[in-house]
């Protein structure tokens, strides 16, 4: 009703201003990264001080390409997402350049925990960036999304006291679950990237052709990583590590099922499902496969 009314030039309230700038933060990858980033951390032997910073870190960092990537893109939201807190008018482009320009720096300086981590988050911000301002609607477009899991992982073990050496490959596999959710939010944004001439993978493969994609490598990466899982072990998984891995397979095809549905918000909830499904893969994977600090 407030973007309505604000379409309409009508003053939006304050609680409706305030509901845009979250918005713009976009706080579903936002939360989620700092989660993973933080329980990454503590699982690889991070003091909880540390690990915390690194989460709040995170989630300034996403929120400032989050911020930048909406003000990017607000003449295409114009014309196919005009409920965007921008084109809504809830958002003024001004009061979304203070929030990336306030949330980018402030993010810096909370990673800047030890040189390391520091450098891992300059680069990940510019990966963010990167994709807002050149790469979005190329065909490069999935490449920030399959470096920025990799990133991920080691910003979060920036802060560990050693890192055992099995740790190298779990990024492999966060390269495939990144591009496995750069074409699942493809195919979710596809109709509204069709509707205002944006060109994506999804737009340019076609819904078919793109959901097998992601679908394939979706669940290559379920299966490499539950292999791995049982060598770096030396064994069989126990109880718990079958049901994390179970818990991570049934997210990932409940997310593939909603994004083959062309109905209503299901795709785009499809790859928010996909995305929970891999950060519980991490955060398992990292628990079971012995990479804590005992592992070193």
């Amino acid at each position: 009703m407030a973007a309505a009314a604000a379409s309409h030039g009508s003053t939006p309230t304050v609680g409706a201003r305030c509901r845009g700038l979250v918005r713009l933060a976009h706080p579903f990858p936002s939360l989620l990264d700092a989660a993973v980033t933080t329980g990454a951390a503590r699982v690889l032997g991070s003091a909880p001080g540390p690990a915390l910073r690194l989460g709040a870190a995170m989630l300034l960092l996403q929120a400032a390409i989050g911020a930048l990537n909406d003000l990017h893109d607000r003449p295409a939201d114009r014309l196919a997402r005009p409920d965007k807190p921008i084109p809504a008018g809830l958002v003024a482009p001004r009061s979304a350049l203070w929030l990336a320009g306030l949330a980018g720096p402030v993010g810096l300086a909370l990673a800047a925990v030890s040189p390391f981590s520091l450098a891992i988050a300059v680069v990940g911000l510019a990966d963010g960036l990167a994709y807002d301002l050149r790469l979005k609607g190329t065909a490069l477009s999935w490449l920030p999304f399959a470096l920025g899991l990799p990133l991920l992982l080691l910003f979060a073990a920036s802060t560990a006291p050693c890192l055992p050496p099995s740790i190298a490959s779990v990024l492999p596999l966060a390269v495939l679950a990144g591009a496995s959710l750069a074409l699942a939010n493809a195919l979710a944004d596809r109709p509204r990237d069709a509707a205002a001439g944006v060109r994506s993978t999804a737009t340019a493969l076609g819904d078919a052709a793109t959901w097998r994609l992601d679908a394939g490598l979706s669940l290559t990466t379920l299966v490499v990583a539950a292999v791995l899982f049982g060598v770096l072990r030396g064994g069989p998984p126990d109880a718990a590590g079958v049901g994390g891995l179970a818990a991570a397979a049934a997210l990932q095809v409940a997310g593939l099922g909603l994004l083959r549905s062309r109905a209503g918000r299901r795709p785009e909830l499809g790859w928010e499902v996909q995305a929970i499904g891999f950060a519980v893969l991490a955060l398992v994977w990292l628990v079971g496969a012995g990479h804590g600090p005992s592992g070193c």
